[in-house]
């Protein structure tokens, strides 16, 4: 066990997380009762992703300790956050990064890019070697470049093509915060098909729970095609069982060997590019279809709300199944 300012005991701990939490829900207009130790965050505290992170940063700065990443997953009630915090680590400051050289302002692809696969062949033909994300995984950053993803997304819409997929057709996307994430969301769309991101199993204790949750948005989407990672493949199995549309359950490795010159479908920007299921905590999820209009009407203003140059960079820690993500 860890000593901090706060942490003596468990029966402390639990003191003090019961406090920050009804303090939280008390500003966020949810239920008037105090909380209990055992109530899940999110389907009896109303507390969601959003929420969590600042109850992960309330609970950081009383303990000073640093919780791990995947905290913000796997800890479904408060007494999970007990057990993270009694296993946490003091809180050290941290060492400040090195500043990247900047890369030089990029162009704006034009506003007649109807898709967003448009607008990323638009980027990949002429700045292919331009870094579009920096993804950061614990400790670790991976650049991801226009030309790198195109390519990447190219051979998984070859791949799902050769798996029967058609335009129109619903791939679920059941991936981590990942660099294969990326080439899965566009190389949906390159075949012409649309994405239906899902979030993917945290906790091996509630698999079952997650099943039946995520059954019934596969069944609901229709999905043809599951696109997981190796250590859920089992997980995505019994989901296939249980989804009868299900026809394959792949990795990106498994479009390894696609070709890399597949030519997007065409696509126009009332087309389907997203739906988009809610959590289902509070009842059966529910599927939002979102256009390629609406996206990028939305990208771009919030673009203009914040004033955003050609040369600035963006940080966001919103999960990829959200639209916003």
């Amino acid at each position: 066990m860890i000593e901090g300012p706060l942490i003596s005991s468990r029966e402390g701990v639990e003191r003090h997380i019961l406090t920050i939490a009804g303090d939280l829900v008390s500003e966020l207009g949810g239920i008037t009762t105090s909380p209990r130790i055992e109530q899940s965050l999110e389907r009896d505290l109303g507390i969601s992703s959003l929420e969590r992170v600042e109850l992960l940063l309330r609970l950081e700065q009383a303990f000073h300790v640093r919780l791990p990443d995947a905290v913000m997953a796997e800890a479904v009630t408060l007494a999970d956050l007990v057990t993270a915090l009694l296993r946490a680590e003091p809180r050290v400051a941290e060492t400040l990064p090195s500043r990247r050289e900047p890369q030089g302002p990029g162009t704006a692809a034009p506003s007649s890019a109807a898709t967003l696969v448009d607008v990323l062949y638009w980027h990949a033909e002429r700045t292919p070697d331009r870094v579009h994300i920096h993804l950061r995984e614990d400790h670790k950053e991976t650049p991801i470049r226009y030309g790198e993803l195109l390519t990447a997304s190219q051979r998984v819409g070859a791949g799902l093509r050769a798996l029967g997929v058609r335009r129109g057709d619903t791939v679920a996307i059941m991936l981590r915060t990942e660099v294969e994430f990326f080439p899965a969301f566009f190389g949906t769309l390159i075949a012409g098909a649309v994405p239906v991101p899902i979030y993917p199993p945290f906790r091996p204790d509630q698999i079952e729970e997650y099943a039946l949750r995520q059954r019934g948005i596969l069944r609901n989407a229709g999905a043809r095609v599951l696109v997981t990672f190796a250590e859920a493949l089992r997980v995505a199995k019994l989901l296939r069982g249980a989804a009868p549309s299900i026809e394959h359950v792949t990795t990106i490795e498994g479009f390894d060997e696609s070709p890399t010159s597949e030519a997007a479908i065409r696509r126009e920007s009332g087309d389907p590019a997203l739906i988009q299921y809610t959590s289902g905590s509070t009842g059966d999820p529910k599927g939002v279809l979102l256009s390629h209009a609406n996206l990028l009407a939305n990208i771009r203003a919030i673009g203009q709300a914040l004033a955003v140059r050609p040369d600035d960079v963006t940080v966001s820690w919103l999960p990829l199944y959200h639209d916003m993500g």
